[in-house]
Parts: C-alpha cells; sequence; structure tokens
C-alpha cells in the first residue's frame, strides 16, 4: 500500500473533516506586467542594432527615463508608436 492509498484510507475513516489540498508545484506566481523597456528590448522587437534603437529612443518619438546609465523607455509610448497610434 502506498503513502496515497493510507492517506486516503485514513480520510476515508473521518468524518466531518474538510480536506483541501493543493498542487503548489503546477501553481504560477502572478506576474509583474512589465511597464518599460530596455533599449536592448527595443531593438529586438525592432529587429535592428542596439546603436540604431539608442537613436530611436533619443530622437524623441516615445517616453523615456534615465535611471543613472540606464535608459528605460515607456511600454504604453512605444507600443502606441509602433502601432501608430
Amino acid at each position: 500500500m502506498t503513502l496515497l492509498d493510507e492517506c486516503i484510507l485514513l480520510l476515508s475513516q473521518m468524518k466531518g473533516v474538510l480536506i483541501v489540498i493543493s498542487d503548489t508545484q503546477n501553481a504560477q506566481s502572478p506576474t509583474k506586467e512589465k511597464k518599460t523597456y530596455t533599449v536592448e528590448e527595443i531593438a529586438e522587437q525592432l529587429d535592428i542594432s542596439k546603436k540604431v534603437a539608442y537613436s530611436l529612443v533619443k530622437s524623441g518619438q516615445f517616453n523615456y527615463v534615465r535611471a543613472g546609465k540606464a535608459i528605460r523607455v515607456s511600454k504604453v509610448s512605444f507600443d502606441k508608436w509602433l502601432n501608430g497610434i
């Protein structure tokens, strides 16, 4: 008899007990929605070089912020620009 069979037998003998079984191995944790793109991600999406992507970002076509040396592009403004809205 397996451990699972023993547990089922034991539980079947209990009355008035609520058992909740959860499969935590397959549960997905909620993912945080991305709000910005890196210049590298923009280059990948447009299939262009990073140099060209940096030029595009600095052209003012969409909103971006600098955090130290890092540049983060607003996902909303980039997606609107990309879709021609």
